[in-house]
């Protein structure tokens, strides 16, 4: 059934993060590998195949395996483009994943390009003032400090800085993460 199969999956899933989290990557890799067999094999097939596929890509990117990271990570953008279709925000995970691994790898054009898709996605799905959005422009901002472009990284920590400051309040000890990378980028760029 159904239901048992879904209980075997999260628990797969959680056993495969917990590992991860913990540096047991064989172990890791076993679970995402089991929660894969178990979501293919579960009608209809929905966003479980390519969430345990993401999860065994993140346990190959900490690996430092970039190859096969980079393979799951196709795997996964594949299945959820033929599911949602090519311009779904349903692909923001995936374009996030791929964009992480290429600025694992230096390919700054790649992430920036990714993660400027990712962003796209999540003001459609949350709108503008998200942490998922605020995410991206951390990312972004991370790329162009990256690029040695301070111009950029500050318009992106500045939106960073609006979003929580709405999301949170003006007064909340949590902006004081976007305003301490924002003085980095600063201090950087003289």
């Amino acid at each position: 059934s159904n239901v048992g199969a879904d209980d075997n999956f999260h628990a797969a899933m959680k056993a495969s993060q917990d590992a991860t989290a913990h540096q047991r990557f064989d172990e890791a890799e076993t679970s995402a590998k089991q929660a894969i067999d178990i979501a293919e094999k579960m009608q209809p097939q929905d966003g479980r195949v390519a969430e345990a596929v993401g999860q065994l890509g993140n346990v190959y990117a900490w690996r430092r395996d970039f190859k096969n990271a980079g393979e799951a990570f196709t795997r996964q953008l594949v299945l959820l483009q033929k599911m949602y279709g090519p311009k779904s925000p349903m692909l923001a995970p995936a374009l996030w994943n791929q964009a992480m691994l290429a600025m694992a790898q230096k390919d700054l054009t790649s992430a920036e390009t990714l993660f400027s898709q990712s962003l796209d996605f999540n003001q459609k799905i949350y709108g503008e003032n998200s942490n998922a959005v605020a995410e991206d422009y951390r990312a972004l901002a991370h790329v162009y400090s990256a690029q040695s472009h301070p111009d950029k990284a500050e318009a992106a920590y500045l939106h960073v800085i609006e979003i929580y400051k709405v999301m949170y309040g003006p007064d909340d000890y949590r902006n004081a993460i976007p305003y301490a990378t924002l003085c980095q980028v600063y201090d950087q760029s003289g």
